[in-house]
């Protein structure tokens, strides 16, 4: 949730699957009374296929995108550990750790990269 706007984030994948959960059924319904009101007899197919088919692929999908997001997450903390290991054993000076640091973050999300250097320097 936004702070303190009582909203969900965009951000959020369970909202993003909310969000696409409530699109298909929005067209589902839609077109569902759409046909029935212009007199088709099938109008019932949209149905199961918006709801059987449409819907679940909708929100598969939004899994999908919210697990290529962890595994991005997970692979740039990885580096950031490493690069903050090798600054503390003495590897590299202080300037080589800011210049890859910085390349690092440039690689970031925008919005993982405004917490980057915090976590850096815990």
């Amino acid at each position: 949730m936004s702070a303190g706007r009582g909203r969900p984030d965009r951000d959020d994948p369970d909202a993003a699957a909310g969000r696409a959960a409530s699109l298909v059924t929005g067209v589902t319904l839609a077109a569902a009374f759409g046909l029935l009101a212009a007199g088709v007899d099938w109008f019932w197919v949209a149905f199961p296929v918006g709801f059987g088919v449409v819907l679940p692929a909708a929100v598969a999908a939004t899994r999908d995108r919210r697990r290529e997001a962890r595994d991005s997450r997970s692979d740039a903390d990885d580096a950031l550990a490493t690069l903050r290991e090798r600054y503390v054993a003495g590897e590299i000076d202080e300037a080589a750790f800011e210049a890859r640091l910085e390349r690092l973050l440039a690689t970031e999300p925008r919005r993982e990269a405004v917490t980057a250097p915090e976590r850096a320097y815990r």
